[in-house]
């Protein structure tokens, strides 16, 4: 199985793949050339789950920023889909970041 679909078990991914839907191409293709900064006040925050965070801690260069302030980083280890693999850590990592 997938490192992305970890922590899912039958039951959940068979609810994940019934639901899908594709992904718009346009989200892969598109590109912002000068991505906007969101101002002041607004806080940056990214839950990073098991895929991603080797990515972030592999020191992917496009990615480096993330790992900076003003971003809070927050790991789950778990896959691609924690809302349904991790509900209540999710849930408790939402809490904190807005605490």
């Amino acid at each position: 199985m997938s490192s992305s679909l970890d922590g899912l078990d039958e039951g959940r991914l068979d609810a994940l793949l019934t639901g899908a839907t594709p992904q718009p191409f346009g989200t892969f293709a598109q590109r912002l050339p000068d991505p906007a900064e969101p101002g002041p006040g607004v806080d940056r925050v990214l839950v990073a789950c098991r895929d991603f965070t080797g990515l972030l801690d592999a020191g992917v260069p496009m990615l480096t920023f993330l790992n900076q302030p003003p971003w809070r980083r927050f790991d789950l280890p778990t896959g691609h889909w924690p809302m349904l693999s991790a509900p209540a850590e999710l849930a408790r990592v939402l809490d904190k970041a807005v605490s």
